[in-house]
């Protein structure tokens, strides 16, 4: 760049001295032309050198002009580059910057994005009183009422079977929670008493666990938080950890046991020594179906194998161990504390006392009458099932026999009105009542309206909400 601008300024000091030279030539040629003494030969002479003067002269004008313009035109072509390297630079520098702009808007974005996902996690997860409220009210509302005399269940053999399989879930597929989900002793409510439902916190489940399992929560919460880029979140039913954006495990208690659910495929792994069970059935755990009960030192060991195999699917590297839980941090307390420290939520249909002894629902509360939205949000419909036992015929598999054809339907609150408490009821004693036409052969218990009184109940199908009914009033039901 440094040579250009002093070949400019060469070139210019050519040009100027070339024009100095044609002004000196012209004056020459004007004092020559002023020397002239009148004679012939003197005008020849004068003559002869003008001319030459003037061929010079031009000669040197043309040079001056020529170099004139090539300067020029070198000087509009090196000022053309310079502004143009000019735009160039300024267009870098703002592009640069923009860049830079760009790149700080989208972190930005990306962390209000993680917060605004996470925020969302916690959201599904965390049920505010209010709505927990509208959601019980819902649970209670009355039941549809269903038509007595309405024939059911005219499908065919394998329609049957396949419905019969889906209902009957394995004892691998039950998935309990709280107050269901543990063998409960038979408990009918005394003077003073009052059935309610208890919705427990995972903390107040931790206070109120055994101390391996508050153990177990820890050691594997704090090994799930020692992967890079991991968090973790404490909502009200679970312990939540997201790699990102993305959910990837969830901790929870499930009756007495603590439960770990992973961002993995449960079919890879519910076939070998890890067993464990699909959850992907339920919007509460879609984005970590895979579910692994940790109840023993064994199935710790492999919780963590298990998490090292979900961090080696999402790239996430081992970082420096957590210690950020312990058992010590959950110490016991009662279960009137933990209410008042609003730990526990207890929802109940009727005004309770101020002394008012609380027993939690459950089927193995006997109560003295129940409805059947009450039924229904007190029991598993996988637990209803298996709570309905064989009346006369067993398969071989020592099950009962289900008949085929179609089923009479009757309602559970026409059987409440029509029987006293004890009585057993079959399609024999329904039709000797009128209850049930002659013709029938089959029939099946719907739940509805409310149940006041317990009924050993023979039917060849019920629902599950029927079956609930009966037990939790202490009835039997008995398929047969």
């Amino acid at each position: 760049m440094k040579n250009k601008k002093t070949a400019g300024r060469n070139l210019f000091a050519v040009s100027f001295f070339a024009a100095v030279m044609a002004i000196a030539a012209a004056v020459n040629v004007c004092l020559y032309a002023s020397a002239d003494d009148g004679t012939d030969a003197s005008a020849t002479l004068n003559a002869a050198n003008l001319q030459i003067y003037e061929v010079v002269l031009f000669a040197i004008l043309g040079v001056a002009v020529i170099l004139f313009l090539v300067f020029a035109i070198l000087k509009y072509i090196y000022d053309a580059k310079a502004v143009n390297k000019d735009l160039r630079g300024a267009e870098q520098k703002a592009g640069m910057t923009a860049e830079s702009d760009n790149a700080q808007n989208d972190q930005s974005v990306a962390e209000a994005a993680f917060s605004a996902e996470e925020a969302q996690i916690l959201d599904d997860e965390t049920v505010s009183e209010a709505e927990e409220a509208q959601i019980f009210e819902k649970e209670n509302a009355p039941v549809a009422a269903v038509p007595d005399k309405i024939a059911t269940d005219t499908m065919s053999d394998a329609e049957q079977a396949q419905i019969l399989a889906k209902e009957t879930m394995p004892d691998s597929e039950e998935a309990q929670d709280t107050d269901e989900g543990e063998d409960m002793p038979v408990v009918e409510l005394r003077e003073g008493q009052f059935a309610v439902r208890f919705n427990r916190s995972l903390t107040a489940k931790l206070i109120l666990s055994e101390e391996r399992v508050k153990q177990y929560f820890a050691e594997t919460a704090n090994y799930i938080l020692s992967f890079a880029r991991v968090r973790g979140r404490m909502s009200w039913k679970n312990m939540s950890f997201s790699a990102g954006r993305e959910s990837i495990a969830k901790l929870s208690i499930r009756g007495k046991t603590l439960w770990l659910f992973l961002a993995l495929n449960p079919a890879e792994f519910m076939q070998d020594k890890y067993g464990g069970e699909d959850f992907s059935q339920s919007s509460q755990y879609e984005k970590t179906p895979y579910a692994f009960r940790i109840r023993s030192d064994r199935a710790l060991k492999w919780a963590k194998e298990l998490v090292d195999l979900l961090a080696q699917n999402k790239g996430l590297e081992r970082g420096v161990p957590v210690t950020e839980f312990a058992a010590a941090d959950y110490p016991y307390d009662t279960q009137e504390n933990l209410i008042e420290r609003r730990l526990i939520k207890v929802y109940s249909d009727e005004e309770l006392p101020e002394d008012a002894e609380l027993v939690s629902m459950g089927y193995g509360t006997i109560l003295k009458r129940v409805s059947a939205a009450e039924a229904h949000a007190m029991i598993e419909d996988s637990v209803a099932r298996k709570l309905v036992h064989s009346a006369v015929q067993t398969s071989a598999a020592g099950g009962a026999v289900r008949k085929k054809g179609r089923r009479y339907a009757i309602n559970i609150d026409t059987l409440s009105e029509n029987f006293s408490a004890g009585d057993r009821v079959d399609i024999q004693v329904l039709k000797a009542k009128g209850l049930v036409p002659a013709r029938e052969e089959c029939i099946k218990i719907l739940a509805r309206g409310v149940l006041d009184k317990p009924l050993t109940v023979v039917a060849d199908d019920f629902s599950a909400d029927a079956v609930k009914m009966i037990v939790l009033t202490g009835g039997e039901a008995l398929q047969g």
